[in-house]
């Protein structure tokens, strides 16, 4: 709940550990439901704690894939920028998991596989990545590593990375 508390106060709309998470908890509360599972039909008639802990390993892994499934969709994009856009891209809209699974991009890949694609096909850019906010950002960030006077290379990954993480870490 902590994560979830902060990822959303921080603006993300989905977040990928949390999905990772929930992966990982439906898979060993998945083994955990066998173990008690097989424990409990082994015996003809098993003792009332065994049926217990059987009733909460069903309701623990249930309540574990229903958190995995509902992680699976992303919450509502509050961006002015975004919601007012002609045509906004689907992409900050999607879940993490659409994101693996690129299916954010499906309706575009039809649309030029039946026709070719024209301007009016595509989607608009969001302006947190339009060249009018990334550059002036990199040129401050380029020109300090510079100035630094350092011995690493003057690579563009590295004065760029500071602006960047961000955005791969939490969906925004």
């Amino acid at each position: 709940l902590l994560l979830l508390a902060l990822s959303l106060r921080n603006g993300c709309i989905t977040s990928g550990p949390q999905l990772i998470f929930w992966l990982i908890d439906v898979v060993c509360r998945a083994v955990f439901f066998r173990t008690v599972a097989k424990i409990y039909l082994d015996k003809d008639s098993p003792p009332d704690y065994i049926s217990d802990r059987f009733i909460l390993a069903i309701a623990h892994l249930v309540g574990s894939a229903l958190m995995f499934i509902l992680n699976c969709f992303a919450d509502k994009n509050t961006d002015q920028e975004f919601l007012n856009s002609r045509k906004p891209c689907p992409n900050y809209d999607s879940s993490f998991f659409n994101k693996l699974i690129y299916s954010w991009c499906t309706p575009l890949i039809w649309t030029g596989y039946r026709k070719p694609l024209t301007v009016t096909d595509l989607w608009d850019i969001s302006p947190k990545i339009a060249s009018k906010e990334v550059v002036p950002k990199l040129e401050a960030n380029y020109n300090a590593s510079i100035e630094s006077k350092t011995k690493r290379a003057q690579a563009l990954i590295l004065p760029s990375f500071p602006e960047e993480w961000k955005r791969y870490l939490c969906k925004r």
